[in-house]
């Protein structure tokens, strides 16, 4: 009797009240269920009230019987044949995978959440009226890719609808209101007009950009990866900031056109970056700045309000993919900032070129030899061009950035002093003076070309300012 006793005890298992496609889960079977209608990898966590689809197929349903709480987890492409069952209290559906499946009860649950994977619903193959009924639960979607079919309702039925980093797409100018699908009331989501929605698509949030052809969405914004992108590439909306950390991408950059071109951007580099293509524009300001450099094949800036290169290191190689231009401005409304950076930007015909205006803070053009930036005309472009000293546009740049505060431009023969100063400062170099501070405004001009004057800096706040003198521009500190 003893024996038979221990057997029993030896033997005897938990039923966890969930069935896969008839299959009982246990604790006998949970990290590996397996049965004539499941392909792929199925498992269970007891403890964490996990269930886990690993490229599984399903021919039937996943059932749930007296369950409180359960949390889908998704990795690679899985399919169920047939529907999902509701829970007591919450499921959640998540991972980085996919799911098929015939349609989704959420009936009797408090929530319903569905975050960062994909589920296409399809109600109508099944032959179900209904993709997603809620019966009075909430509806969460997270970053999430959602398409919902039915042959009567969508989604429809929940008590509360949140879309956190995403949105629905279609159908056009939705609404969530009180309707009636036979004979059961609710909040639906129907089309414009009022009518109950038969498909709905809902996608992360687009945030109008694409690198390497990769869309760049709430869902992914945080680590942008894709078969042209190694590296880390990350983008942050709230600071409009996307951040290149020893990146190599396998194509553009773009910031979309038209009417739906992206409106100012932050570009951050850190460590070595390349990029095989080109960096598109934007409406306003485009900043590139970082303690990193980039290799790139030629920036656009066309009918941007500002480009501002500064601090970091950018090689524009425009002979590569057999370019005309390395960066180009376009339409005279776009000016250029160079500042505190080094920039080698050569090209089959126009280096830098077609801007409205070109400034050099802290900053000098080392290549060609006394570099002008002058206006000058490209296959009918006219706007400000870096040219040689005899106006010719200049293929090749280069521009370093000052090592110090003593440097002198011997093309230029600038020199400043005292410096730093508190009072006044003598500057030596003859021609047109501007004077700006650290943020590029513009505190001062002088318009005779004197090669001797002297300053009142009184007035001046505490800080480092940058006075120019034709292409060339040194460093004050006042105290």
């Amino acid at each position: 009797i003893f024996f038979i006793a221990l057997a029993g005890n030896i033997t005897a298992q938990t039923d966890y009240g969930i069935a896969i496609a008839g299959v009982q889960v246990t604790s006998a079977n949970c990290n590996n269920i397996t049965g004539a209608k499941i392909s792929g990898s199925v498992s269970y966590n007891n403890e964490s009230k996990t269930l886990t689809l690993n490229n599984a197929t399903i021919e039937g349903n996943i059932g749930f019987s007296e369950v409180v709480d359960i949390t889908i987890t998704l990795v690679g492409e899985n399919t169920i044949t047939n529907y999902i069952t509701s829970v007591t209290g919450t499921k959640t559906i998540n991972g980085t995978g996919s799911l098929k499946v015939g349609y989704i009860q959420c009936g009797g649950e408090q929530n319903t959440i569905i975050e960062d994977c994909t589920i296409e619903i399809d109600a109508v193959t099944a032959n179900y009226n209904w993709a997603m009924p809620g019966d009075g639960s909430k509806l969460t979607i997270r970053n999430a890719n959602l398409l919902a079919e039915g042959k009567g309702v969508a989604i429809a039925r929940f008590k509360e609808y949140n879309f956190i980093g995403c949105e629905i797409v279609e159908p056009a100018n939705t609404q969530i209101i009180d309707n009636n699908f036979d004979g059961y009331d609710g909040k639906f989501i129907c089309d414009g007009d009022g009518n109950i929605a038969k498909k709905v698509v809902i996608k992360p949030i687009s945030y109008g950009i694409k690198i390497a052809e990769v869309e760049v969405t709430s869902a992914n914004c945080n680590n942008i990866t894709g078969e042209g992108i190694t590296g880390s590439v990350s983008y942050n909306d709230e600071s409009k900031t996307l951040t290149l950390n020893d990146a190599t991408i396998e194509g553009r950059i773009w910031f979309g056109s038209g009417e739906s071109r992206l409106e100012n951007i932050n570009i951050t580099l850190v460590g070595e970056n390349t990029m095989t293509s080109y960096i598109e524009s934007v409406t306003g300001t485009k900043t590139i700045n970082g303690t990193g450099s980039l290799k790139v094949e030629y920036i656009d800036c066309y009918e941007e309000g500002n480009t501002i290169i500064e601090d970091c290191t950018i090689e524009i190689d425009a002979t590569i993919g057999n370019w005309n231009w390395a960066t180009y401005g376009g339409d005279m409304t776009t000016k250029l900032t160079i500042k505190n950076a080094n920039i080698s930007a050569q090209a089959l015909e126009v280096a830098i070129g077609y801007f409205a205006d070109i400034e050099l803070i802290g900053c000098e053009i080392v290549e060609p030899v006394n570099a002008q930036i002058i206006d000058n005309e490209y296959d009918g472009f006219e706007g400000k061009y870096i040219c040689d000293a005899d106006g010719n546009i200049a293929k090749k740049v280069v521009i370093t950035k000052l090592s110090g505060l003593n440097d002198i431009a011997q093309n230029n023969n600038i020199n400043i002093y005292p410096n730093p100063a508190s009072d006044f400062v003598t500057i030596e170099g003859k021609g047109e003076i501007k004077i700006t501070n650290s943020l590029g405004q513009i505190v001062k001009e002088i318009k005779d070309s004197s090669t001797y004057r002297t300053l009142n800096i009184k007035d001046f706040e505490r800080g480092v300012y940058y006075i120019k003198i034709g292409n060339t521009t040194q460093k004050l500190v006042v105290e």
